[in-house]
């Protein structure tokens, strides 16, 4: 998964991964018009929002739904109790990101059963620094889970 930022189609296009990640301000049209001219699988990461996550997961050109903290990569989560009612309304599969940590995971994984999860700051020793450990731990916590 090659992942970008209020990406324009001229950006995408020599991308030779199948799967995409779009985690900016692009609008519906954006999304159609890079899904048109890249052929690309398209992951779209959005802000956790009932409202905005029923308008994306009835997209089109979306295949799986990020859903993330109020600031993406600010490993700031969101509230998972709105999400679980949510989720049985949802044509797509759903990944969960912002805040979660290995100590985080499991409870997540049991109770909201997403059809994945994204990790990054939860599994930093400093910003920046992954630690291997916390890597090991988080995916011990994901399978004991599952």
């Amino acid at each position: 998964v090659t992942l970008f930022a209020d990406a324009q189609p001229e950006d995408i296009e020599g991308t030779t991964t199948r799967w995409i990640q779009i985690h900016g301000e692009e609008s519906p049209d954006d999304v159609a018009r890079i899904a048109r001219r890249t052929g690309h699988r398209i992951i779209r990461g959005i802000p956790f929002d009932p409202e905005t996550c029923r308008r994306w997961a009835d997209h089109p050109d979306v295949d799986i739904l990020l859903l993330d903290g109020p600031q993406g990569g600010s490993g700031q989560g969101f509230d998972h109790a709105q999400l679980a009612d949510l989720l049985p309304t949802l044509k797509l599969p759903v990944i969960i990101a912002g805040g979660l940590t290995p100590d985080t995971v499991a409870r997540l994984v049991e109770n909201i059963q997403p059809f994945g999860v994204d990790v990054s700051s939860g599994v930093e020793r400093t910003r920046g620094l992954k630690d291997h450990g916390l890597i090991r731990a988080f995916c011990q916590a994901v399978h004991g889970a599952t």
